[in-house]
């Protein structure tokens, strides 16, 4: 949403509180703002913060326009569990054969594109069983996530910000990625950026933290 549609937006509702949304949601889901972390997700709930009501009002067209995609996986009348995602990011992931091979073991259908595999997540998700595949969209490497699910022999190393199993270098050079741009991100907010245009900006990280990695 650009801010022509936030001023647009504003005759009707203080613009504060679409800024306080959108700052919000930015907050949470910093490290995939940045481009760095390919989903997240996140519940909002209804409470005294409003986010809950702000969302069903206008999450509908607050990323219109935006390189980040949002489904809602769940909601009923207190909360809706809202997983944002970059689709450049995720069709990466899916190019890998390794990465194919494990989601069509599960059931996915891997060759009917991101939306299709990303509503079979979402049935799983709604389902009496969680999707503990669910972390490779998160951007958990894959062998954290078999060795995690009992489906790889791997040894468990250390709990960061998922379980590392095996060799842990590959692992906490994606975490710091992730942290790295998620602490940028919010040192932006924290100094006054604007979150709505925050979340339509391009992926201006991914390069800065990609020349840092290779350092």
């Amino acid at each position: 949403m650009d801010v022509r549609t936030v001023g647009l937006l504003s005759t009707v509702q203080d613009e504060r509180e679409i800024r306080y949304l959108a700052w919000h949601i930015v907050n949470c889901i910093a490290a995939t703002v940045a481009g760095v972390k390919p989903a997240t997700i996140i519940n909002l709930k209804k409470g005294r913060n409003r986010v809950f009501d702000l969302w069903n009002e206008f999450g509908g067209v607050l990323f219109n326009g935006s390189r980040i995609s949002c489904c809602e996986f769940k909601k009923d009348s207190h909360s809706v569990v809202l997983f944002f995602y970059l689709r450049r990011g995720l069709c990466e992931l899916f190019k890998a054969e390794r990465t194919r091979k494990f989601f069509s073991a599960l059931g996915y259908e891997t060759d009917q594109g991101i939306e299709n595999i990303l509503l079979h997540l979402k049935k799983r998700y709604n389902s009496n069983l969680f999707p503990h595949e669910i972390g490779v969209f998160l951007g958990i490497p894959l062998k954290d996530v078999e060795a995690f699910m009992g489906l790889k022999t791997l040894l468990y190393v250390k709990t960061s910000m998922w379980k590392i199993y095996g060799k842990a270098e590959e692992s906490l050079k994606v975490e710091w990625r992730y942290k790295q741009g998620k602490r940028m991100i919010k040192k932006r907010l924290f100094m006054g950026g604007d979150p709505v245009r925050i979340i339509n900006r391009e992926c201006w990280l991914s390069c800065l933290l990609s020349s840092k990695i290779q350092e």
